[in-house]
């Protein structure tokens, strides 16, 4: 006859045979060791024996089909043990879990696709970024190349001079050099001014104003003048008129007059008593600027 109990740790109800009575044994729900208790057998009253013999005497079994025992019934979902482990209907058997000390923090189990799918796509953004770095590198050298090449410049313009500013002044000089051109020697001015000779175009002088990246020149019968520098940048623009004179109440400027000596020397011999104008100009493209003294 089996032996009903429940587990003392999960209340899992059980049925074990009762020849494991008083042995150890495993729930096989929460795992705990248990011991399978022995049953109290209690004795059969007469009634119950009377009941189960016949008319001779002979005991008889209960009649086929017969509705077991509402006690019976009540155990219909236990857990059966006999000669094997504890085994539930409606309790999946689990392999026991590794105790933590078995087991290896260090190193995660992650599925075989997962890593190739992970591989594929490390691949593919590296290729991208290697083909978008060979994008911005050849946009980058064509830009360079760009900035790298001169740009010359045309510079044009008029210069007059009276009360109108009607006057072309003719013969006035014009000079450009870049701001920050500095010259190891500096030019001699003396025989650049407006009320000297032009200068032929092999004169050293002129050479070397345009070895700075500079140019010079005198303004035509019609008043207007043409300058090519070879590259676009800040300059400094110098107009002497040769037909105006200085106002003897102009004050002297220090700045400007530093400014030209970094290029000419003697300064004063090459703008003598004329009136000049001496002033910086950004350059970006062919331009524009023309000169009235008053």
């Amino acid at each position: 006859m089996p032996i009903r109990f429940h587990c003392p740790k999960c209340n899992q109800r059980l049925s074990v045979g009762s020849r494991k009575a008083g042995t150890e044994a495993t729930c096989p729900k929460c795992a705990a060791k248990l011991r399978v208790p022995t049953p109290e057998v209690a004795p059969e009253s007469s009634e119950n024996v009377t009941a189960q013999l016949d008319d001779t005497g002979v005991a008889v079994a209960p009649p086929s089909g017969e509705a077991p025992e509402q006690g019976d019934a009540l155990f219909q979902e236990f857990v059966v043990y006999d000669d094997g482990p504890l085994v539930a209907d409606d309790v999946e058997v689990v392999a026991p879990v590794e105790s933590s000390e078995d087991l290896d923090y260090s190193k995660l189990a992650i599925p075989r696709w997962v890593v190739f799918t992970q591989g594929l796509l490390l691949g593919i953004v590296g290729l991208a970024c290697f083909v978008f770095g060979l994008m911005i590198g050849a946009r980058s050298a064509v830009s360079e190349t760009t900035a790298s090449e001169p740009v010359p410049c045309v510079i044009t313009g008029n210069v007059r001079f009276d009360q109108d500013a009607r006057t072309p002044d003719v013969g006035a000089v014009v000079i450009v050099v870049p701001q920050e051109s500095r010259p190891e020697q500096k030019i001699d001015a003396a025989r650049l001014s407006p009320l000297e000779p032009a200068p032929l175009r092999d004169d050293p002088r002129l050479a070397a104003i345009r070895a700075l990246g500079g140019a010079y020149t005198r303004v035509d019968e019609s008043g207007g003048y043409r300058l090519r520098v070879p590259d676009k940048g800040n300059y400094f623009l110098l107009f002497i008129s040769r037909g105006k004179r200085q106002r003897a109440s102009a004050a002297f400027d220090a700045i400007a007059a530093a400014q030209m000596g970094r290029f000419f020397s003697p300064t004063l011999d090459m703008l003598g008593e004329q009136a000049y104008v001496w002033q910086t100009r950004l350059i970006r493209s062919d331009t524009t600027i023309n000169q009235d003294f008053e």
